[in-house]
C-alpha cells in the first residue's frame, strides 16, 4: 500500500541526527512509528544541504530514527566513535548520500514535521513539492513574540509563514495554533491554505501506570526547556513569596538549556545559591521522567506561549495535576479538566496558586479526581485522524 498515486516521503532532517530529543523531535519519531510502522509506503528522507537534494536513510540512520522511546534518551541508538571520527563522519557525510539522492516524480508528495526556512524551500518550489507537501506546524511563537514586543517577524520565520501558505494542507497541533496561525498570515499578507486541527497524542509506551502517593504533597515538578519565553523568571519570583509567607516546597526542574538561556541559568544557579529549594536535573531519561511525575505531588508551567503543551499531558496522564496558565493553548489542554490555571506573568497569583495546591486538600482532590478521568488519545488514533485530516488515501 502506498499514499497519493505515487509517493509520500517524511522529511527528518533535524530528528535522524539528534540523541537528546526536543518535544518536536520526540513527537516526529512518533509520528514516523505511526505512520511507517503500517507499511503504508511512507518514505523517510534527510535533507542535505551541500546535496541540495532530499536523500534515502542509511541503515544506522533508519534504526536511529526508528529508536524511539517516547520520551528522554533515544533507548541506545547513539552513534558510535569518538569526537574526530564523528567529525569526519558529519563531513564526509555528503559523499555518502551522493548515491541514495531521491529524484522526485510528478504527483510525489512530502509531509514537513519540522520547520522549514532553508535551501529546501527553493528545491520544493523548483520541483513544484511544496504545493503538494503536508506540513506540520507546531506553533508560530517566533510571530507571536515580534508582535508582543513590537518588533519585526525574524526573515527565516516570514520565510516560513509564507512556505506554508503555499502548501496543500497545514495540520496546526492545536486550535490556539491554528488561530494565531491564520492571524499571522493576515499579517504578512499571504493568502491562507487549507489548516485542520489534530492534537498530538500521549507520547509514552504502554499503559497509563496506577495513580500513587507522592513523595510529599509539596514536591513540585516543572518539565521545561530553560529560555526566557519559559518564563521561569516569574516562578522563581513566586517561589521567594512562598518562602517569605513561610510556606514549605520542593521544585524539581527537568529541561536543557535553550537558545540565549544564560541570563536564566544564573538566576536559577543564584536562587539555589540563596536557598531556594530547586533541584535541576536538565535533561533525563524516560525511565526517570517517569518517575520524578509519579513522585511529585503536581507540576507547574509557567510558559506564557506554548505551540501545545505537551508536559501538562505528561503531567494529567500521570495523574497528576498541573498549574498552567490561563490562555492560549495551556487554557485549551486544561479545560478538560486537572488543571487550575492562573496568570502566570503574575509571581503573586502563581504563588497563590501553588499554596492552594499544598494545602487545600479538597481542590487538591478533585484535580486529582479529573485528571484520572481524562480520555487520552493513542498514536493509532492520531495516526487516523491524521491521514483523514491531511487527505493522505492509500494509492
Amino acid at each position: 500500500m502506498r499514499l497519493f498515486a505515487h509517493e509520500t516521503y517524511l522529511d527528518v532532517t533535524q530528528s535522524v541526527d539528534s540523541d537528546k530529543f526536543t518535544g518536536v523531535e520526540r513527537m516526529v519519531r512518533g509520528l514516523y512509528r505511526a505512520l511507517g510502522a503500517r507499511r503504508s509506503g511512507l518514505t523517510p528522507v534527510v535533507w542535505d544541504p551541500l546535496l541540495r537534494s532530499f536523500c534515502h536513510l542509511r541503515g544506522a540512520e533508519q534504526a536511529r530514527l526508528a529508536a524511539w522511546r517516547g520520551s528522554g534518551e533515544s533507548g541506545g541508538a547513539k552513534p558510535e566513535g569518538g569526537p574526530v571520527e564523528l567529525w569526519l563522519r558529519r563531513r564526509l557525510r555528503p559523499a555518502g548520500r551522493w548515491f541514495r539522492r531521491i529524484h522526485l516524480k510528478p504527483g510525489d508528495s512530502l509531509i514537513l514535521p519540522e520547520p522549514v526556512a532553508d535551501s529546501r524551500l527553493v528545491a520544493l518550489e523548483t520541483d513544484g513539492l511544496l504545493s503538494r507537501s503536508v506540513a506540520i506546524c507546531h506553533d508560530v511563537i517566533p510571530w507571536e513574540f515580534a508582535r508582543r514586543e513590537n518588533t519585526g517577524v525574524p526573515p527565516y520565520f516570514d520565510r516560513y509563514l509564507r512556505a506554508l501558505s503555499r502548501t496543500r494542507k497545514v495540520i496546526c497541533i492545536s486550535a490556539d495554533t491554528r488561530t494565531k496561525l491564520e492571524d499571522a498570515w493576515s499579517f504578512v499578507g499571504v493568502k491562507r491554505a487549507p489548516v485542520e486541527v489534530v492534537p498530538w497524542p500521549i507520547p509514552f509506551d504502554g499503559a497509563r501506570p496506577e495513580p500513587g502517593a507522592p513523595d510529599r504533597p509539596d514536591r513540585i515538578l516543572c518539565v521545561s526547556s530553560i529560555n526566557p519565553r519559559k518564563n521561569h523568571g516569574a516562578l522563581l519570583d513566586a517561589l521567594r513569596l512562598l518562602r517569605g509567607r513561610g510556606v514549605s516546597f520542593e521544585l524539581i526542574l527537568v529541561g536543557r538549556e535553550g537558545k540565549d538561556a544564560g541570563l536564566l541559568v544564573q538566576e536559577i544557579q543564584g536562587a539555589r545559591a540563596e536557598g531556594l529549594p530547586v533541584v535541576w536535573r536538565r535533561h533525563i531519561a524516560e525511565d526517570e521522567l517517569h518517575q520524578e511525575y509519579q513522585r511529585c505531588a503536581f507540576t507547574v508551567l509557567p510558559s506564557l506561549m506554548e505551540g501545545f503543551g505537551l508536559p501538562i499531558l505528561e503531567s494529567l496522564w500521570h495523574s497528576r495535576p498541573c498549574l498552567v496558565h490561563q490562555a492560549g493553548a495551556m487554557a485549551e489542554l486544561a479545560a478538560a479538566g486537572g488543571c487550575q490555571t492562573v496568570d502566570m506573568r503574575r509571581p503573586i497569583e502563581i504563588a497563590d496558586g501553588i499554596a492552594r495546591m499544598i494545602h487545600d486538600r479538597d481542590t487538591y482532590a478533585r484535580l486529582v479526581n479529573e485528571s484520572q478521568k481524562r480520555v487520552f488519545k493513542t498514536w493509532d488514533q492520531w495516526r487516523t485522524e491524521f491521514i483523514a485530516a491531511a487527505d493522505l488515501h492509500p494509492a
